[in-house]
């Protein structure tokens, strides 16, 4: 990777994987690391909101521009700001098309944690790596809606978390947090079921519209 410019998107900051790569040397060879403007404002955006998001990654970014310093590799943040409606629609690919926009005028590689945004960039001429995060098949975010009397748990964007405890024929479904499921939760969520059921060759996933 040496003398290549590296453009990183929302989803491998907020991994954290990328800022191991620099520290471990992984990604050394390369001569400039740049974030799009788009991906500060989407994080600034968030930590504004108090989503957990945007405070994980505006502090992954604090520690890449220290290693970028320890490497001496060019941090920089270039690219067009993403206005209200691009911050609103961004789960609808509106962030991912201003970065992507950045890597291609950049001549850069797209790094990004996100399967699907790598092969849409490849699919647009932009040379992507795709950097993933080892599989966790224990202690996953949705098991903490689950005891001894959960039957089941029901998530929704916008929606309480709800659950039905009890025994077949005896059950209620009660509310088990007083926070709403926000669209990056669930996808989270989604993230490590489909991850860990794939890694242990086990379980089922259903799709209703």
């Amino acid at each position: 990777m040496d003398n290549k410019k590296l453009v990183l998107d929302t989803s491998v900051i907020i991994d954290g994987e990328v800022t191991k790569m620099i520290e471990t040397g992984d990604i050394s060879g390369a001569s400039q690391i740049i974030i799009p403007l788009a991906v500060l404002d989407e994080l600034q955006s968030q930590a504004s909101s108090n989503k957990e998001h945007g405070f994980v990654g505006l502090s992954e970014i604090k520690k890449i521009r220290e290693q970028c310093s320890k490497k001496k590799i060019d941090l920089l943040f270039v690219g067009a700001r993403p206005t209200l409606d691009d911050i609103r629609l961004a789960k609808h690919g509106r962030i991912d098309a201003l970065i992507k926009d950045v890597a291609m005028r950049e001549g850069a590689t797209l790094v990004t944690a996100d399967y699907v945004q790598a092969l849409v960039a490849e699919a647009q001429g932009v040379q992507s790596m795709h950097v993933s995060t080892p599989a966790k098949t224990s202690n996953l975010e949705f098991e903490k809606f689950f005891d001894e009397n959960t039957m089941s748990v029901h998530l929704k964007e916008g929606v309480l978390p709800m659950g039905k405890k009890g025994k077949p024929g005896n059950s209620q479904l009660v509310k088990l947090d007083e926070e709403r499921c926000s669209y990056s939760q669930l996808t989270h969520i989604i993230e490590e079921i489909s991850e860990a059921s794939r890694v242990e060759g086990v379980g089922s996933v259903e799709i209703s519209r």
